[in-house]
């Protein structure tokens, strides 16, 4: 977790069997995605060669 400008930045990975490179439109992807746009922020979720990474970005004044 770091900050950044105006926005904070919380990144999770991890080293398990990765994450789909397709985005999935589930209950959870699509909770997660609200929840940061009313909170004027983003969701970005890339795969590593072993692994997922997930950023949340937001702004500080939500």
């Amino acid at each position: 977790m770091c900050a950044k400008d105006d926005r904070i930045l919380v990144t999770v990975q991890d080293d398990g069997v990765g994450c789909p490179t397709e985005v999935r439109s589930g209950l959870g992807t699509q909770l997660i995605s609200l929840l940061a746009s009313q909170m004027k922020g983003t969701v970005m979720r890339r795969p590593l060669p072993k692994g997922c990474e997930v950023q949340v970005s937001l702004a500080l004044d939500a």
